[in-house]
């Protein structure tokens, strides 16, 4: 799948469950996304509009195919202590992108060599699920696009939230004034914290969540 075409469309998609929702007075109080996630959670903030959501969604996701070498992911079930410590010996074909929950991670790496890497991990017993993609997200593989990125989104500026907003490129709430193109470039390519950030929100006295899937 390219990335160009689908993550566009998966922004639209989630704005559009979001606001019918809302139509049904189904209205947030705090918002939290992962990855992609982000921008229509941004937009149900109130951070960005929604031309300024499509925006950031088609200029990630077209940097993203330009600028990076072609790469793959993978869902390990396994803490993300554990698959630090077995990474180590795959680095750099290998990295860490993302803490899904305690015991569930992404890892990122470079086409070549991947799936050797996988099975070896398999074979030590630890559950892989490969992820349909052609980059390899939220890793150091991404430093080529960064530039590119904060170029292509420069005047960009967030607005007040007018709900608390939680960045799982941070694992805490973002003030929607530092919503800028730095903030993109760090939500493409940090590692995905979204176990961490679930539970800072749910620290924070929020125990009822909606997902919107797409």
């Amino acid at each position: 799948r390219e990335v160009d075409v689908v993550q566009p469309v998966l922004t639209a998609i989630q704005i559009a469950i979001a606001a019918l929702w809302e139509s049904w007075g189904i209205v947030p109080a705090a918002v939290v996304g992962a990855s992609l996630g982000e921008v229509a959670a941004a937009w149900m903030a109130g951070i960005v509009t929604l031309p300024e959501a499509m925006r950031i969604s088609c200029e990630r996701s077209r940097i993203m195919r330009e600028a990076v070498v072609p790469g793959k992911l993978a869902i390990v079930t396994a803490p993300a202590e554990v698959i630090r410590e077995r990474l180590a010996r795959y680095a750099p074909r290998l990295l860490l992108s993302g803490i899904n929950s305690r015991n569930r991670v992404l890892i990122a790496g470079e086409a070549t060599g991947f799936e050797d890497a996988i099975r070896e991990l398999e074979a030590e017993g630890l559950m892989c699920q490969r992820v349909q993609v052609t980059v390899p997200a939220h890793s150091a593989l991404l430093d080529p696009a960064c530039a590119p990125l904060s170029r292509a989104l420069g005047g960009l500026a967030g607005r007040a939230a007018r709900i608390p907003f939680y960045s799982s490129a941070t694992s805490g709430g973002v003030a929607g004034e530092a919503v800028d193109a730095g903030h993109w470039v760090k939500n493409m390519r940090e590692p995905v914290l979204f176990g961490p950030t679930v539970e800072q929100v749910i620290t924070d006295g929020f125990d009822l969540f909606v997902e919107v899937r797409s």
